[in-house]
């Protein structure tokens, strides 16, 4: 199946019936997944949503959390995605894109910058109040997460708030730890195999 390169990334995988949810009921159902995962320490747990029982690809979720993500060339970007937990030193929210290329997602990335904070607060266990709104105007920054190059919006405490990691020619992960990012990379170097 076209998965099998994403699924084997990780030990479990649990599905969640979002038909006719608003943005916030799916964050919540996923972030509330993600805090009480059962997935062994180090592992890595992948979050289907589902309408329908189908399977919600990269395109649909876009669209049922109000993304500002705009894919440039939808064709060169897979449909086929993955949200998951890092049970790590904390339970880490992630998204990994796949796509044939880092060129053909760049761009799009770029310039959703400027909203993604506003997208994704809710997965990850933000909120938006006084303290925090300062976050939808803050700019991201060129960093190194483990040697691959990173975007990352730093709170005011200087923490990682949100980041998205070239892990390697195909894969963009979007977390908010660098021990998440390290497990998920793990696991896509050593899943690198032959089609």
């Amino acid at each position: 199946s076209k998965h099998y390169l994403i699924d084997r990334l990780f030990h479990k995988s649990v599905f969640f019936e979002v038909k006719d949810f608003d943005k916030n009921e799916i964050a919540q159902t996923v972030l509330n997944e993600v805090n009480t995962t059962k997935v062994k320490n180090g592992g890595v747990e992948g979050i289907y949503l589902t309408d329908d029982k189908k399977v919600i690809g990269l395109r649909k979720f876009i669209t049922l959390i109000k993304s500002n993500f705009i894919l440039s060339n939808i064709n060169l970007v897979a449909d086929n995605f993955l949200l998951g937990a890092v049970n790590g030193e904390t339970k880490d929210f992630f998204i990994l894109l796949k796509m044939r290329s880092v060129a053909d997602i760049f761009d799009s990335l770029r310039a959703w910058e400027n909203k993604m904070f506003l997208d994704l607060y809710g997965f990850f266990g933000e909120e938006i109040s006084l303290k925090t709104k300062y976050l939808l105007t803050a700019n991201f920054e060129d960093g190194v997460v483990k040697n691959k190059n990173a975007r990352i919006l730093y709170g005011k405490d200087g923490k990682i708030v949100m980041m998205y990691i070239f892990a390697n020619d195909t894969s963009v992960i979007i977390t908010n730890t660098e021990s998440a990012a390290q497990e998920i990379m793990l696991r896509l170097a050593s899943s690198r195999v032959k089609k």
